[in-house]
């Protein structure tokens, strides 16, 4: 059974950065565009200021194409997740995300939120696409300057492999990982 789905404190910084407010049950629906890293939306909902100055940008966007993250340059890392929490958000047996400073993601389309407690006391905000229902993006207390991004939602093979691997105690013993993958029993360091 899901934890409940309930309201989430959020300071005036954070609720300014990110653009959402909660209801009381802790779902949140945009009614325009948004845009992470605060910056003014045209009426194209695209950002004034241009994102990719070093040139690479990537787009992930969930299965409807409604909600989109535009990156800016590489990812502070890419990870998987083995924990169970992961497995029944995500319906697959391994979790697979990254993590971008806010500066560096462009978020656009309508969401809702499902907010939970992590296993590190902190609260955790899942957005997902009221349309198809993916879960496209996070963030959290524990990091407020971060958010992450599903790796899938890139569909792009050529995107890095993972560094680091968590919850390995919840692992499925079949999987394999890259060499060189960094393990950690509970959560990643």
């Amino acid at each position: 059974m899901c934890p409940p789905i309930r309201s989430a404190p959020h300071t005036d910084e954070v609720a300014d950065l990110c653009r959402f407010s909660l209801h009381p049950v802790g779902i949140v629906s945009n009614s325009r565009p948004l845009d992470t890293v605060g910056r003014k939306v045209k009426n194209g909902g695209m950002a004034e200021e241009e994102i990719g100055e070093d040139g690479m940008e990537r787009v992930a966007e969930c299965h409807c194409g409604q909600l989109r993250a535009t990156t800016s340059g590489e990812p502070d890392s890419v990870y998987v997740c083995h924990c169970k929490a992961c497995q029944r958000r995500t319906g697959a047996v391994i979790h697979n995300g990254t993590r971008w400073l806010k500066s560096q993601v462009r978020i656009e389309g309508e969401h809702k939120v499902y907010a939970r407690k992590g296993d590190s006391g902190f609260e955790l905000r899942f957005h997902f696409c009221p349309n198809c229902g993916t879960s496209l993006f996070w963030e959290g207390d524990r990091s407020p300057a971060t958010c992450g991004i599903a790796v899938g939602c890139f569909a792009d093979p050529s995107f890095p492999a993972p560094t680091s691997s968590g919850y390995e105690e919840s692992m499925h013993p079949w999987l394999g990982l890259p060499s060189g993958t960094a393990h950690f029993p509970q959560a990643r360091s």
